[in-house]
């Protein structure tokens, strides 16, 4: 009777410590996938708030602008009236939509194009390779914004300048070409500047001006 008491106990005693063993490493391997899992939370967020300096980014943006004009012509003749409507629908000079796409590679180097949709058509605005070489020095070149002032590059954007045309005197506003533009601090004062060396262009046979292409 004690020999089955004292097996009694040891079965008791091996089953109760294998149960404290399967509780303890449960508790263990729940631990381990926890703190695994917050590790790779932690390197997530890492990645997603840190920008590596010589990856490639790519961005679009752009405009659309758009306009309605109308016109009611009353013509009386003889006691008979007659009347006409136009509207600007259709009209090229009303509506634009040029998308914007921006490609960066690192700290230098930045692509812009900027393609032009309009009832005439599609157009180019601009299409330009930079190279930021300093802080005081950005070298451009292909399809670019000419510097003649400050309207080309400031001012000519359709949700900007609101007239039909742009003003008398303005060469066109882009041509092939390459560009320098930058500052100089001298002193208190700071200098910008903007040389462009392009194609020009050509008088036709009626006077006019056209660019060479």
């Amino acid at each position: 009777m004690q020999t089955l008491n004292k097996l009694t106990k040891r079965i008791l005693a091996i089953c109760v410590f294998a149960l404290i063993s399967i509780v303890t490493k449960a508790q263990e391997t729940t631990t381990v996938v926890d703190s695994s899992l917050l590790d790779r939370v932690n390197t997530l967020e890492q990645q997603a708030n840190y920008i590596k300096p010589r990856e490639s980014h790519l961005m679009a943006v752009g405009l659309l602008t758009f306009g309605y004009v109308s016109n009611k012509t009353t013509v009386t003749y003889n006691g008979s009236s007659s009347v006409s409507k136009t509207n600007s629908i259709g009209d090229a000079d009303h509506f634009e939509f040029s998308p914007m796409f921006l490609w960066r590679h690192g700290n230098k180097f930045l692509m812009e194009f900027e393609p032009s949709f309009t009832s005439g058509g599609l157009g180019v605005n601009w299409a330009v390779a930079s190279f930021y070489a300093t802080p005081g020095l950005i070298l451009r070149g292909g399809y670019l914004v000419l510097p003649f002032g400050s309207y080309n590059k400031r001012e000519a954007a359709g949700w900007i300048n609101k007239f039909a045309s742009d003003p008398e005197g303005i060469p066109g506003t882009s041509d092939f070409g390459v560009e320098a533009e930058g500052g100089i601090q001298a002193g208190t004062t700071k200098w910008s500047y903007d040389f462009a060396l392009s194609n020009g262009m050509q008088l036709q046979p009626d006077g006019t001006t056209a660019f060479v292409g």
